[in-house]
């Protein structure tokens, strides 16, 4: 029995698998693939991995490692402190699939997962090449989570298994079932889909005769304090804070209904990633501007707008943004441009609208916090806030709040 010796792929014979690395019994490929998060390898030969949280008597609650294919059980640590100072992340990955098409089901059954389970979840992305004579459909995906720290590195860990065992999921279906019943498991358990007659079910998928040609998971902190370096932190971290300019914008619109899961999200994805919005400053390389959705009620939209900048030529007044904004039509939906205002400021948020579209400036109440579009915001499922500025996130290892 050699299953633990596996031959690197045109590099002559089986070669064991080193430190941090391991070959499972039936695996049915030549690969020696990385420890997962969470657990790590401190032999050569192995066919599994070693769990951070039963390898030493006494050890107890969440432990994890920073990277995949850790050697020794002192790189399990509590995640409270080294991993960073986030509070939430935002999770997502991008994949192309071959043998199928995926988009019909997604867009009619799991598009605007916002809207059905307790924290920020669509697929922004779905398209299809279909088949031809020669070569079968192919579908290509995007999913984006924002979600508190604790439950965004489960998820994390997920992804990222799946991107350095993908191998394994194309060599049998039974493993692509279990990287899909893993996801499936996360969300599931960790909303109230049960009590809304709601069930995320591999099932739904068909994906007996499909190949995963590319999967690329990211994983990006949204830290609070100006200067963290640390590596989950998403974008520059320069002790001098950035400057923010936030304003909002109302769009009427035609033919889409919010109230639906598919309506909401192609609006929402129109706004905050369509390319007919004529905005250049996205393509900024540090600092940038975003859109964000605000409401979609009737055909009256509002959305948010930042601009980040440390360069004084980069910053945006009214006027400038006044000028810039144009009406668009993306996915089938015309944005027909109405007024433009000034945000709030100076960590105050905004609580909503008067009659004549002015932002309703006033802290925050207990619970929300000024969230990066200048929107007083629930604090997310799994953390809690007590000063409306800032929301913290539950010990990995207690409880976490409960639906909202």
């Amino acid at each position: 029995k050699q299953w633990y010796q596996r031959r690197v792929r045109g590099e002559g014979p089986c070669v064991d698998c080193k430190l941090g690395f391991y070959n499972f019994e039936g695996s049915r490929v030549d690969i020696c693939f990385p420890c997962p998060f969470g657990t790590f390898g401190n032999e050569t030969r192995a066919t599994e991995c070693h769990s951070c949280e039963a390898w030493e008597e006494g050890r107890r609650g969440k432990y994890v490692t920073k990277q995949h294919g850790s050697t020794s059980a002192e790189q399990c640590l509590r995640p409270d402190e080294p991993l960073g100072d986030f509070v939430e992340a935002t999770v997502g990955f991008r994949v192309r699939v071959q043998g199928g098409d995926f988009c019909t089901d997604i867009k009619n059954s799991l598009w605007g997962m916002s809207k059905v389970i307790p924290f920020d979840g669509h697929f922004y992305e779905c398209v299809v090449v279909p088949a031809t004579e020669d070569k079968p459909a192919e579908t290509s995906m995007a999913l984006e989570m924002t979600l508190p720290r604790s439950f965004a590195w489960e998820f994390w860990a997920i992804l990222d298994m799946i991107s350095t065992h993908r191998p394994v999921g194309n060599a049998y279906v039974s493993m692509g079932r279990h990287y899909l019943d893993k996801i499936q498991e996360f969300v599931n358990n960790h909303s109230d889909l049960k009590n809304l007659g709601f069930k995320l079910d591999s099932s739904m998928m068909k994906i007996d005769d499909i190949e995963l040609l590319e999967f690329e998971p990211y994983f990006k902190g949204h830290c609070r304090i100006a200067g963290d370096n640390s590596q989950f932190c998403d974008g520059p971290t320069d002790a001098e804070p950035a400057t923010v300019e936030r304003y909002y914008v109302k769009y009427t619109v035609s033919e889409v209904d919010c109230r639906s899961n598919a309506g909401y999200t192609r609006v929402r994805n129109a706004i905050e990633r369509g390319g007919n919005r004529g905005l250049d400053c996205v393509a900024r390389a540090d600092y940038e501007c975003k859109m964000a959705l605000v409401s979609c009620e009737g055909d009256q939209v509002i959305a948010a707008f930042a601009n980040t900048f440390k360069e004084v030529a980069d910053s945006i007044s009214l006027d400038k943004l006044d000028s810039m904004i144009k009406t668009f039509a993306q996915d089938g939906i015309t944005f027909n441009k109405g007024e433009v205002v000034e945000g709030c400021r100076d960590g105050i948020g905004a609580n909503g609208f008067t009659e004549d579209f002015q932002p309703q400036c006033d802290a925050c109440a207990k619970g929300r916090f000024v969230n990066h579009m200048g929107w007083c915001q629930k604090c997310p499922f799994g953390s809690w806030g007590d000063d409306g500025v800032h929301c913290y996130a539950c010990a990995w290892y207690k409880s976490t709040t409960p639906f909202w």
